[in-house]
């Protein structure tokens, strides 16, 4: 069974960014564990850090695009 991969677009604009998930535990002051458990799904995003990475990404009108970067259980619906 193939793994799959979550939150693809977040981890795609991090890499452009130059951030890992060490950066964004240290902005949300959160351990890097917590941070590595959000990505894979077993614990999740909370509202407020949802809207703290897309800042940490200089994204402008976060709210637009939200369920770009957080799609419903880390899986964007084209696969």
């Amino acid at each position: 069974m193939a793994k799959i991969k979550r939150y693809r677009r977040l981890r795609g604009a991090l890499l452009s960014a130059g951030l890992g998930q060490e950066d964004l535990a240290d902005a949300l002051k959160v351990s890097p564990t917590s941070i590595s458990n959000r990505f894979t799904g077993r614990q999740e995003w909370h509202l407020s850090e949802m809207y703290a990475v897309l800042d940490c990404l200089g994204i402008e009108q976060p709210a637009s695009v939200l369920g770009e970067y957080f799609p419903r259980d880390g899986v964007e619906e084209d696969g």
